[in-house]
């Protein structure tokens, strides 16, 4: 089954009853799956061997998830983290499936309601968010990606950032205008620093909580964008 099939109510009744993902998770598939159609627009797609295409998209994919939930979830004045539908991601995992589990509770109020502060503070429009989005999408580390492609990616990346920096100080001036690019670059560290906890919150629920369901009501091909730090021990993804 999906979650558009139901009213709110009754979805909000029935993953407390039967967890979040005895129902296929149809908004984080959709948030991949754009992901994806937007990096086919990269200029890093055509450029990259297909080695560091897979890394580069492995590594992005769940801090660009974050940005859209959050982005979202600001438009919207909401200062948790919300579905489309409007429902709190933190109600979704309240209920009795999960019976009160306090490693659960601790990811949740770190994910999905401390970790909007920053966003909601910054409050970036339109054409921050779609720069910011760039600068993601050219963001690297550099485990994984060859030496060629970190060069690439980084011309790209400073080549968004350049665009930034005019803009913002076309409207604000120079001072006030580095200050918010100033702003504006933490938040694309703190997409990273959430995507991570993220990935280990959807390990967490996939290895503890709802073992092995999570790889059932996902596509094969977008598993591993999620769960991308699966082979972490226990002691790790419970140690917040």
């Amino acid at each position: 089954m999906e979650e558009q099939n139901f009213l709110k109510s009754d979805y909000i009744e029935f993953v407390h009853k039967n967890g979040f993902f005895s129902l296929r998770p149809i908004t984080l598939i959709d948030d991949l799956i754009l992901i994806i159609d937007m990096a086919k627009t990269m200029p890093f797609f055509y450029k990259l061997e297909l080695t560091d295409i897979i890394y580069q998209i492995t590594n992005i994919s769940m801090p660009l998830v974050v940005l859209a939930n959050t982005w979202y979830s600001c438009n919207k004045k909401s200062k948790t983290v919300i579905s489309p539908d409007g429902v709190p991601i933190v109600v979704a995992f309240s209920g009795e499936y999960y019976k009160g589990d306090l490693t659960l509770n601790k990811l949740l109020q770190k994910i999905f309601v401390t970790f909007m502060e920053p966003y909601i503070r910054v409050q970036m429009d339109d054409e921050e968010h779609v720069l910011i989005r760039s600068i993601i999408f050219s963001h690297f580390v550099t485990n994984g990606v060859s030496k060629e492609g970190q060069k690439f990616l980084l011309s790209e990346s400073e080549k968004y950032c350049g665009i930034l920096m005019r803009m913002l100080q076309e409207r604000y001036g120079q001072l006030r205008g580095a200050t918010r690019y100033a702003e504006l670059l933490h938040l694309v560290e703190f997409c990273f620093k959430c995507g991570n906890y993220l990935s280990i919150f959807l390990n967490y629920v996939d290895n503890v909580l709802e073992q092995g369901r999570f790889e059932k009501v996902m596509p094969a091909p977008l598993i591993d964008l999620c769960l991308r730090c699966k082979n972490v021990k226990l002691p790790e993804i419970t140690g917040i």
